[in-house]
């Protein structure tokens, strides 16, 4: 979805509409007299006056031609009934009253998950790595829930920057800057990043695997992109359903990265089995031992270390130690080994609380 056609009758009134949309779409400016040959190949703004006849016919037979799926969202005049009419006969999937403005195109985009993918979330912690996180996320939701192609190269800019900065500034300050991010969609994406990225500097990983590790982190919940937002960012307790719901995450995310030829496949992998855990009690599909692969292992660790540290309208965080010992706790579902290694990790990376709590490792 990320590709915006604005058509409007003068410059100035197309370079407003683009101005106030997010980053994450690529916009294209149209005037009206300048309709292509070639058809639209996404979604499409138009802002031109209904209530003269200039240009109709060229713009119903460009707009006939999008492909399917794609959003045609006129500006009328609020209350204009004959505008409304005219705008649908010449091919609008909505209307939104004028002055047209980013909410309006959102919501007709992506419904009530606009508000999931809205710049307004990248919230100025002034932190780049943060930043540059939140936008890579925004794209990849974004193109989730239109179920356009994702853009692998931007995430993995992300994961780099990601990394490069746990190596700088270190894991605490990683997760202080992340607790002040009010989507927990979100918040949990970038801790569960960081937290994989430390681990692997921890272990010794290469700069490769570091940053594999990072795209992995960065990619492990795209499923929840097809979560209706109520559910997602619900600011309470899952329900039954609601929780039997989620739970579909997983499956959604894969099927999404298998249709990508370029991307490693363990990636695929990953999201797939992230939830699942060694002694066949997770899910989707109950693996055992070896059926989960290493990489997922690391991720599934960090995965579950991140939810227990994050902030949540419901619930604390727990201090560092006490989420440790719940991963120790959780002893022949996650990898044992690498607990007590990523317990050694953590301990010199959080040190100053691991002093103060005890934690004995």
């Amino acid at each position: 979805m990320n590709d915006l056609h604005i058509v409007a009758e003068s410059t100035d009134r197309a370079n407003r509409i683009a101005r106030d949309m997010p980053e994450y779409l690529s916009k294209r400016t149209l005037l009206a007299h300048e309709i292509p040959l070639a058809p639209p190949d996404g979604h499409v703004v138009v802002d031109v006056d209904l209530d003269k006849g200039f240009h109709f016919a060229n713009l119903k037979a460009w707009l006939k031609r999008r492909p399917r799926g794609r959003q045609v969202i006129f500006a009328v005049d609020r209350g204009n009934r004959y505008q409304t009419v005219q705008a649908y006969a010449l091919g609008a999937t909505s209307v939104a009253p004028r002055p047209i403005d980013r909410k309006a195109i959102l919501d007709a985009l992506l419904g009530a998950t606009a508000a999931l993918l809205d710049d307004d979330l990248a919230v100025d912690t002034g932190s780049t790595a943060v930043f540059v996180g939140v936008r890579a996320l925004q794209r990849v939701f974004a193109s989730v829930v239109a179920g356009a192609r994702l853009d692998i190269d931007q995430v993995e800019i992300a994961g780099a920057s990601i990394v490069s900065q746990i190596a700088s500034t270190g894991l605490r300050q990683w997760i202080e800057t992340v607790r002040m991010h009010h989507s927990q969609t979100y918040q949990h994406c970038l801790l569960t990043t960081g937290v994989a990225a430390a681990f692997a500097r921890g272990l010794g990983f290469s700069a490769v695997d570091q940053q594999r590790l990072a795209l992995a982190g960065l990619l492990h919940d795209l499923g929840k992109g097809r979560i209706p937002i109520e559910v997602l960012e619900k600011s309470g307790p899952l329900d039954a359903a609601e929780t039997e719901l989620m739970r579909q995450h997983p499956l959604l995310g894969f099927e999404v990265l298998r249709k990508l030829k370029d991307l490693d496949p363990q990636m695929a992998e990953v999201v797939i089995q992230h939830h699942e855990r060694l002694d066949g009690s997770g899910y989707p599909y109950g693996l055992r031992g070896r059926e989960i692969f290493d990489l997922t292992r690391v991720v599934t660790v960090a995965d579950v270390f991140s939810a227990l540290i994050e902030q949540r309208p419901y619930k604390p965080a727990l201090p560092f130690a006490t989420a440790y010992r719940e991963l120790v706790a959780m002893g022949p579902k996650l990898d044992v080994d690498l607990v007590r290694e990523f317990g050694r990790i953590i301990a010199a990376s959080l040190a100053d609380e691991a002093v103060a709590t005890g934690l004995s490792l």
